[in-house]
């Protein structure tokens, strides 16, 4: 069937114009957030951060003795408290960032901002 010659979904149409106001609240909601405080500075090891012994004892046991990138860049402003957003390739220690900061709140750290 030719592509030309389909009836339009019937959906087709209810789309926002480009620059109308639920078109323009989406991109928003989407939009990455303007920074009003300056990122923490990264770090080069977990000693510089200020989490649980027993956690940076777990992680040397595991053979973890140096943050990947993305954890040197988000820990310091997660472990604050602050908002952070980060993107890396599968494998690069997302998840371990997030999981780290949950974990050291868990451990009774309270937040700095």
């Amino acid at each position: 069937m030719n592509r030309s010659s389909r009836p339009p979904h019937r959906n087709a149409g209810s789309r926002s114009a480009p620059g109308s106001s639920a078109g323009s609240a989406s991109r928003q909601e989407f939009a990455v957030p303007a920074t009003t405080v300056p990122a923490l500075p990264a770090v080069e090891s977990f000693d510089e951060l200020d989490m649980p012994k027993e956690l940076l004892t777990i992680l040397a046991r595991r053979g973890v003795t140096a943050p990947f990138p993305i954890q040197a860049a988000t820990l310091p402003n997660s472990l604050a408290g602050r908002d952070v957003l980060g993107r890396g390739r599968t494998g690069s220690g997302k998840t371990l960032a997030f999981g780290l900061a949950v974990l050291a709140r868990i451990a009774g750290q309270q937040a700095e901002p």
